[in-house]
């Protein structure tokens, strides 16, 4: 270290240029304080406020574990850069208290089919057997599981103004078709398909059907010229083996044949 001679008011030159090094060790343990040897500092409290920006250079790790646990709860949401997430996925219920709720309707395109123009002045003629009136379903070619479309409406109609009964269920899965021919399919939109089963008008021999196994998802009463409006009871996928819909009608109040009109609205998910 260097020294100042009273007598010369000078350093003195022997000494001047030697300096004298000071060194810390931890007293925890005795070692020289090195970034891998740090002092053992504390901030001396739990609760840390800082007002202001804090800008993180890099990346900040965390070490976790479930004995020693820290509670994070950090989530980006975007689409740009390393974001591909652009909505926040939350589990379990959620209560609202105030504000309000937008529900978006699942996007696709809307497809319509009926028997309006089938038969000359006359619908569908039912009797008071439970026949199969229409099925249902997303293609087996050329789709896949993901390939979804749901029946948004469907509605049922006759026109006897003698309070008819009418009872009708929906099947999900392949029913056993017995009795006439099994109508071919008819596309609709670009991967949904419908066919029309034979109805018991006059001398037609018509269907007749057992569950085979199918589950019934719903089923519903009509009385009178009312018509009814519904949606589908399960949404239809595609594949190998596709989830076919049928809906089933009978007339319950009497054996008279009455004669039914439908209209049902399919939408192709995207």
């Amino acid at each position: 270290m260097a020294q100042w001679r009273g007598d010369t008011q000078t350093f003195d030159q022997a000494i001047s240029r030697r300096y004298e090094v000071m060194m810390l060790a931890n007293n925890a343990n005795g070692d020289i304080v090195s970034a891998s040897n740090p002092l053992p500092v504390t901030l001396g409290s739990s609760n840390i406020t800082i007002t202001g920006d804090v800008n993180v250079g890099t990346t900040v790790n965390v070490a976790s574990s479930p004995e020693n646990p820290v509670h994070t709860h950090i989530t980006e949401v975007g689409t740009s850069g390393n974001l591909q997430v652009s909505y926040l996925p939350i589990g379990g219920n959620v209560n609202v208290t105030s504000g309000f709720i937008t529900v978006s309707d699942r996007s696709g395109d809307l497809f319509s089919f009926n028997n309006h123009a089938i038969n000359i002045n006359r619908g569908w003629t039912m009797d008071d057997t439970m026949r199969p009136v229409v099925s249902i379903r997303v293609s087996n070619t050329g789709t896949s599981i993901t390939d979804l479309a749901e029946i948004m409406e469907y509605e049922i109609g006759n026109n006897n103004a003698n309070q008819s009964t009418i009872v009708y269920e929906w099947y999900e899965g392949e029913i056993a078709i017995s009795g006439a021919a099994i109508p071919a399919w008819t596309s609709l939109g670009t991967k949904c398909q419908y066919r029309v089963y034979q109805d018991k008008n006059s001398s037609n021999q018509s269907n007749t059907f057992t569950p085979n196994g199918a589950i019934m998802r719903h089923s519903g009463i009509i009385i009178g010229k009312n018509s009814n409006v519904d949606e589908g009871p399960a949404t239809l996928k595609g594949g190998a083996t596709p989830n076919m819909l049928t809906l089933c009608m009978k007339r319950v109040d009497t054996s008279t044949k009455l004669d039914v009109w439908f209209a049902f609205t399919i939408k192709e998910l995207t």
